[in-house]
């Protein structure tokens, strides 16, 4: 009995001796049976890597089925493995993305985890903020240290926090994080705006997805999510404008303008500094107006 014939993309992914065991030939079923079993086991040690934070909440079950679905391999397997630092730092070293949930731990290991896969993940880290899980003082102070370090150091692009109650978003950031080979960065978008043009922006914001794809953050006029994000679209329609032009100082990432009609007069215009001004067209938002900064964001549409 033989091993089926393998293609040869196939071949050339294979581990040496998983390529080895297909070209070895027996009559024995016993010996086949043991070549099996050790080749699923090669193969499985053979998938890309994710590691997957420490918690108590059926949220870490729900992410390892998605994952495992997806064909990586989680880690790590155990929950004793998490308080062996040296085993953490290594899983970390070999994962294409680190996701880390907080929220009501007791212990500092978990933000401390967060730290080491800044500085030694491969891809990116994800934190989320698990639902039903209040943050300590201590926890969200250490959490806002974490991230201004991130910030300062450029390194915003390999970080992505998704906030409680919002397990899809998560998801999705996840996919679009581990999609292609390796690792894609994901587009952070989010969209700033007055609470009376709140409706407007939900439309806006549904279109600009359901074109795209990107995952859209609806900040409000929310200071601490505008500071940590990375691309931001501040929206201008009939809201007075004043506290909007006081929170784009607050962007640091890549930024732009979309005014509504009527158009907005120019003396205030000239405020909206750092980014390209977008005029809605028409008296319906539509996605071409806004196609300019979506392309330099990776749009491809």
């Amino acid at each position: 009995m033989s091993w089926r014939n393998l293609d040869a993309d196939t071949r050339a992914q294979l581990n040496p001796r998983i390529l080895a065991a297909q070209e070895h030939f027996t009559l024995s079923a016993e010996d086949l049976g043991s070549k099996i079993v050790e080749g699923l086991k090669l193969m499985r040690r053979s998938c890309k890597t994710v590691y997957l934070g420490e918690t108590d909440a059926d949220t870490r079950q729900k992410v390892w089925d998605e994952l495992s679905r997806a064909g990586y391999r989680v880690l790590p397997e155990s929950p004793q493995a998490f308080a062996a630092e040296a085993t953490v730092r290594k899983h970390m070293g070999d994962a294409l993305l680190a996701v880390h949930f907080v929220g009501g731990q007791t212990q500092q290991r978990t933000l401390d985890a967060i730290e080491w896969s800044l500085k030694t993940c491969t891809g990116a880290t994800v934190v989320y903020l698990l639902q039903d899980r209040d943050l300590t003082a201590e926890e969200r102070q250490s959490l806002d240290w974490i991230e201004e370090d991130v910030r300062q150091s450029g390194n915003s692009d390999r970080y992505d926090r998704v906030d409680q109650k919002n397990l899809d978003k998560l998801l999705q950031t996840l996919r679009d994080r581990l999609e292609g080979a390796g690792f894609k960065p994901a587009t952070n978008l989010g969209i700033a705006f007055e609470e009376t043009d709140k409706p407007t922006v939900e439309s806006i914001a549904s279109e600009i997805e359901k074109a795209t794809g990107f995952v859209i953050q609806r900040h409000g006029l929310g200071l601490a999510d505008i500071k940590k994000s990375r691309n931001v679209l501040f929206y201008w329609g009939t809201a007075e404008g004043r506290r909007l032009r006081k929170a784009v100082t607050f962007s640091v990432g890549r930024k732009a303008f979309l005014v509504a009609p009527p158009p907005k007069p120019a003396e205030h215009q000239s405020e909206l500094t750092g980014g390209p001004i977008l005029q809605q067209q028409g008296d319906r938002f539509q996605v071409d107006d806004v196609r300019p900064f979506l392309k330099e964001l990776g749009w491809q549409g």
